[in-house]
């Protein structure tokens, strides 16, 4: 996966996030906010809120999000969402997912929701998980397709499928019910959900086995696509040539080959013993 979004919210506390420079930011845009000084920077290393419904969007640059926050309510019922595949308007008008985090109240405290065109926002998903208001937490909130997962602590806690929202580059934060000014979210961070990982072809070169006479069962096996060359074998002085016009049929059995010390962890796939 590859990281689009990154910010460790390093800054003079009281900076606007509007005119804070995210550390990776693919798309370019930085952060756009609801208001002046409404979400800042507390100098810590933290963004903080300063009022009910502030909130953040960036530019990410792919509608597939996998979205991380540390995030602590600072010891009250302060209520945040993490805002998925949003459009780029003011959350009032805005469609998107959002992922309801309500650390510091019981009952139903995790809630995947939508909102349509800035509508009244819909529960898709919802668990009572153990959240405390006074730990930092870290999680990870995801849109992949239509599938909706939110983890907290690398623990899968709530899953959803959607299929309504398609299009959307944007992710953000907003404080959804504010009781005190101490929550904070620690970083932010979103990759592409796109899987970086590369299927090789494997060339195999294996070098020209020494065969006995003693016949042996042979029996390695490996289950890998590959290409193999063998060098021609060499077979030990007792071999004799069988005379031509002999009219007999002849069975040589090989032995199991040893190979020359270029040969690594891959065996020949030889089933058993072998007849010319």
């Amino acid at each position: 996966m590859t990281i689009v979004v990154q910010d460790l919210f390093n800054g003079a506390s009281g900076t606007d996030i509007n005119t804070h420079t995210p550390d990776v930011d693919t798309a370019g845009g930085g952060w756009l906010d609801s208001g002046a000084n409404m979400v800042e920077l507390d100098g810590s290393g933290a963004l903080k809120f300063t009022g009910n419904g502030d909130n953040c969007r960036i530019d990410t640059g792919s509608t597939d999000q996998v979205t991380t926050v540390n995030f602590n309510a600072g010891g009250a019922d302060n209520r945040v969402s993490v805002l998925l595949r949003s459009d780029n308007a003011l959350f009032a008008t805005a469609t998107l997912y959002l992922v309801n985090i309500r650390a510091g109240a019981g009952g139903t405290n995790l809630l995947i929701q939508k909102r349509i065109s800035g509508g009244s926002s819909t529960t898709i998903a919802s668990a009572a998980v153990t959240l405390s208001g006074s730990t930092t937490y870290e999680i990870e909130s995801s849109v992949i397709g239509s599938a909706l997962t939110v983890k907290i602590n690398g623990v899968t806690e709530l899953t959803a499928t959607d299929t309504q929202i398609t299009a959307g580059d944007y992710s953000g934060l907003i404080h959804n019910l504010f009781t005190t000014s101490a929550a904070r979210f620690l970083d932010f961070e979103v990759d592409n959900g796109v899987s970086t990982e590369t299927n090789a072809t494997v060339g195999i070169t294996i070098a020209k086995p020494v065969f006995s006479s003693t016949a042996q069962s042979i029996a390695p096996i490996f289950n890998t696509n590959a290409d193999i060359t063998i060098g021609k074998p060499e077979f030990a002085a007792t071999a004799q040539a069988i005379p031509a016009g002999s009219g007999a049929n002849a069975s040589i059995f090989i032995s199991k080959p040893v190979f020359a010390s270029t040969v690594q962890s891959i065996a020949p796939i030889i089933a058993g013993d072998v007849a010319f």
